[in-house]
């Protein structure tokens, strides 16, 4: 089950990887697009019930700190800088720099003082949509696509005995 999770973040790293790289880039590389592992994370499991794949544009203002809660989620900065909490934890990301957020748990977000943070949210969620968002207010987001993953679309791998 862990080599599934792997694959799952592997996978949504190189897509973005793939959809954020510049056309001029991929234009001067002769071996193909370039591939970033942007996080990694565990999830426990991702073939006992259906699962939704999201993705989001979050914009949190300037110097705002909002607090996130929410499921299996990594994010990747677009601009600014982001400081990402968690009790004595803090991470310092960069533009193009990306994380892992931990489920059920609260993480503060705290947008660079110089401007406005702009984010990929990728979200791995238990039910399609829900009542209360992941990161609060003053954090706006704006979704940009869902896919729903059938549980019987995922298989769980099987250990080789070599």
């Amino acid at each position: 089950m862990y080599f599934l999770t792997r694959q799952f973040w592997l996978a949504a790293a190189v897509a973005s990887a793939l959809t954020l790289s510049s056309p001029l880039v991929a234009q001067t590389i002769e071996k193909g697009p370039v591939r970033t592992v942007l996080a990694l994370g565990r999830v426990t499991s991702v073939i006992e019930t259906p699962v939704y794949f999201k993705l989001s544009r979050v914009t949190i203002p300037a110097a705002a700190t909002v607090v996130y809660r929410g499921d299996h989620s990594m994010i990747y900065l677009l601009s600014s800088a982001l400081t990402v909490a968690e009790a004595n934890d803090k991470r310092a990301l960069q533009h193009g720099e990306g994380t892992y957020l931990r489920p059920s748990i609260e993480l503060t977000l705290q947008a660079g003082a110089g401007a406005v943070a702009e984010l990929l949210q990728y979200q791995l969620l238990r039910v399609p949509y829900s009542a209360t968002p992941a990161m609060n207010a003053p954090a706006s987001a704006v979704e940009l696509h869902q896919m729903n993953i059938p549980a019987n679309a995922l298989r769980p791998a099987r250990m080789s005995s070599a």
